[in-house]
């Protein structure tokens, strides 16, 4: 794996002796969680990065920093972490479970910062801890979590010496002090007349780090006896007139800030105070909307240029940001300015025109570059949810929620949206809702009920958008809630429900316009005909045809991708083979096109039965290795679908035994007595037609039930490692598959295996099962020998 880990922008100055401590800690067998504590500003982010940095190489599973300053609610810690570490949830597991497993057994040092404000959380670490024996964390947090077993460390700030200016750079807070000041000032230098006045300025700020950039970020205007001269004269004494129930570090942070933001002119003050309603920082866009038009680039430069703000660049254009620390002070004065609420009324209106721009481009052409957009601003949009959730606008709250669904579908939140829907629906306002909105966010709450297989509940709030979609004539709606209830039904096994559903769904779709949501109840009304024991009529292809004519028509190619995919699987049912290859190149290339893990693996399913069909079964196993690991990491509800082709192609490859306990655990998740319907659909194709009763012949009933049980307690591990036939190894090099060739070029790049692992997202071990197979395949035996023979068939 690799790590994640930003770069050290600057060096650690007086911090080696604890940062060697900590390091200690988190390499003794009996420590297994780090609490680094403090006051805001005092340097406890920067630690855990210079220790994590530190500690790479001993970790060797990864070192991973993960930011939980945008966070405010307990339940999104671990989504955030999960999120951060590639891992996608699955919808008929807890996210939880799915995050041990990840971490069971790997050596992984995580650097969770910012801990503080979701204190509450706490006790969900020590549970992934107890689950993962190799697992290490570092928090930061102005608290300590109280947990057992927590080893804290107080991060005291800087050490400060009175000394001349010939030995005062030996002092870590002087030094950081004059480093700032030279980033500002670079021909600024320390002379025996300065020198004093800057330790006295160090030793009134505490040795803070974050106090000293800011005051090292006024030298132009201040030289270091004006500097100082300031901070005598005000009236906010920076030891000793802090709230009594704050720490003094914090009450020393305060006033620096406070100090900082009293050097400001009016309309600085009121757009550092308004722009501190930004959750995880704003673009440049966002920012002038909150703080009006009247408030000029300049203003913003300046509050940049004095480090109360923080520019970036992300996707080419600047963004903004606010350290915490510095962000809950801008809180605090807009409360103190009674401000607050107007403030975040217009954060709220302005993320809801913003999320219902952005749903009219996520089912389009551009839905990439808005989901890209969307991901920037998920804590405003959290933020700014909540506020209307808990302010009961309920208007506000049905058009920001109703507007995130498809966004929450297509990032994998499916447990975050609707639980969000779920509370938007639960309001009861003053005023009468609006039902339009009302019926939208039904349909979206449903639909990710169903894709987390809570069928019944998923039902429900269909039916019930249905009926809003009927008294509104909204023909639209009435048709998308059909279609997904004739989803839902088929996999309740109400097949009576599902043909009425559908029945009505055919008769009315005809007549609307070509749409994107159009298209998509088309899909649904393919998928629930061809995952049911009916026959695949003239209806079914018919539908699909529409489904694929309306995207290609409106030139959706994210949604394509699998109508392609579907449209090849039609005809591999069809054993039109030639067409299918075809239609897999295809799917393939847009797949590529978006860098989506998920498409891939579908149209890599896709591949594994033309792979059958031309009995190249290494190359079938090779790609299954592929979309088991990804599915698997993913907790993707494709890995069933995945383990039931892999267990045709053991049984083609006469591994009965092995074929037996790969069903077995597949049906954990598939429920195959029930006849689930991915296991109808999978039964389609020509080359797994009666799969189950020939396994169950050639086995004989009771072997059969024995290895079905010993395969329910298989691994990721086991699955990468089931033999390969001897007898049916191929070792032509024309028989190399795509990824084999992938691997090969890159090769020739001189990557070694970590790298190409990295570069293909898979792990060492499928990258090692690619250069098993490309030696076999070419007779030979090393690097060398296999990029000359590739060289002499002309593969490269």
């Amino acid at each position: 794996m690799s790590n994640i880990l930003p770069a050290l922008l600057l060096p650690l100055l007086g911090r080696e002796k604890e940062s060697a401590t900590i390091i200690e800690l988190l390499n003794r067998d009996d420590v297994r969680l780090v609490t680094i504590t403090g006051p805001g500003g005092v340097g406890k982010t920067c630690m855990s990065l210079h220790v994590g940095h530190q500690s790479v190489k001993a970790f060797k599973d990864g070192v991973f920093f993960i930011s939980l300053a945008p966070i405010s609610d307990s339940t999104l810690i671990i989504p955030t972490i999960a999120r951060e570490l590639g891992i996608i949830e699955s919808p008929n597991r807890l996210l939880l479970d799915n995050l041990k497993d990840f971490l069971h057994k790997k050596k992984i040092l995580l650097l969770l910062d910012n801990f503080e404000q979701i204190v509450s959380a706490a006790p969900l670490m020590t549970e992934l801890l107890n689950a993962c024996a190799e697992l290490r964390m570092l928090v930061t947090s102005r608290e300590a979590l109280h947990l057992r077993g927590e080893h804290e460390f107080p991060l005291t700030p800087l050490e400060l010496d009175d000394q001349s200016a010939n030995t005062v750079m030996g002092s870590p807070a002087i030094e950081l002090f004059i480093q700032r000041v030279k980033a500002v000032q670079p021909d600024f230098q320390l002379t025996e007349e300065n020198a004093s006045a800057i330790t006295e300025i160090c030793t009134r700020l505490d040795g803070l780090p974050l106090a000293l950039e800011l005051a090292a970020a006024r030298i132009k205007l201040l030289p270091p006896k004006a500097m100082l001269k300031k901070l005598q004269e005000s009236s906010l004494q920076l030891l000793t007139r802090g709230a009594r129930d704050l720490p003094a570090r914090q009450q020393t942070l305060h006033n620096a800030i406070q100090w900082s933001y009293d050097l400001l002119d009016d309309e600085e003050k009121q757009a550092f105070r308004w722009f501190s309603v930004f959750v995880g920082g704003s673009t440049l866009e966002a920012a002038q909307a909150m703080i009006g038009e009247s408030i000029s680039l300049d203003v913003i430069d300046s509050l940049v240029g004095k480090s109360l703000l923080r520019q970036t660049e992300m996707e080419g254009a600047p963004r903004l940001a606010m350290l915490e620390t510095i962000r809950e002070f801008g809180l605090e004065q807009l409360k103190k300015e009674a401000e607050l609420e107007k403030v975040r009324r217009t954060h709220a209106s302005w993320y809801t025109s913003f999320a219902e721009e952005a749903e009219l481009h996520l089912l389009g052409a551009e839905q990439k570059a808005w989901l890209q957009k969307l991901e920037l601003e998920k804590d405003n949009l959290r933020a700014a949810l909540r506020w209307a959730i808990d302010t009961g606008d309920e208007e506000l709250t049905l058009r920001l929620a109703g507007s995130l669904g498809q966004f929450w579908f297509a990032s994998g939140r499916w447990s975050e949206g609707r639980r969000s829907l779920e509370e938007t629906l639960a309001q009861r306002g003053n005023t009468k809702p609006d039902l339009a909105l009302q019926a939208k966010a039904l349909f979206q709450a449903g639909s990710l009920a169903r894709y987390q297989a809570d069928f019944a509940r998923a039902r429900g709030l269909c039916e019930q958008s249905l009926t809003l979609y009927r008294a509104l004539g909204d023909k639209q709606g009435v048709v998308v809630a059909l279609a997904e209830l004739s989803r839902i039904s088929n996999y309740q096994q109400d097949q009576t429900a599902k043909k009425d559903f559908l029945a009505e769904a055919a008769s009315r779709i005809e007549s609307l316009p070509d749409t994107v949501e159009k298209a998509l109840a088309y899909k649904e009304m393919h998928f629930s005909i061809l995952q049911s024991t009916d026959p695949i009529s003239d209806e079914a292809i018919h539908y699909l045809d529409e489904w694929e004519r309306i995207l290609r028509v409106l030139n959706f190619r994210t949604g394509l991708v699998l109508a392609v995919v579907q449209r090849a699987s039609s005809a591999i049912m069809q054993s039109n083979y030639a067409l299918a290859t075809s239609l897999a190149d295809e799917a393939m290339s847009l797949a590529d096109e978006f860098q989506d893990e998920r498409l891939k693996v579908r149209v890599e399913q896709l591949l594994v039965y033309l792979d059958l069909q031309r009995g190249d079964y290494a190359a079938a196993r090779q790609r299954l290795a592929g979309a088991i690991e990804s599915t698997y990491r993913r907790n993707d509800n494709l890995l069933s679908m995945t383990m039931l082709i892999l267990a045709a192609v053991l049984l083609e490859q006469n591994m009965v035994e092995w074929s037996a306990k790969v069903l077995g655990l597949a049906d954990v998740s598939l429920n195959i007595k029930q006849r689930h319907p991915h296991l109808t659909m999978f039964e389609r194709f020509p080359l797994t037609q009666g799969y189950q009763a020939k396994l169950r012949a050639q086995l004989g009933e009771e072997s059969f039930q024995i290895y079905l049980t010993a395969g329910k307690q298989l691994t990721l591990d086991d699955l990468l490692a089931i033999p390969q036939p001897a007898t049916q190894t191929q070792t032509s090099p024309d028989s190399l598959t795509s990824r084999e060739l992938e691997v090969l070029h890159l090769l020739v790049d001189e990557l070694s295996n970590p790298q190409i692992a990295e570069r293909l997202v898979v792990s060492r071990r499928t990258v090692d099962a690619h250069l098993r197979s490309i030696y076999n395949k070419l007779g030979v035996k090393s690097r060398d020998a296999a990029l000359r023979v590739a060289r002499e068939n002309r593969l490269i």
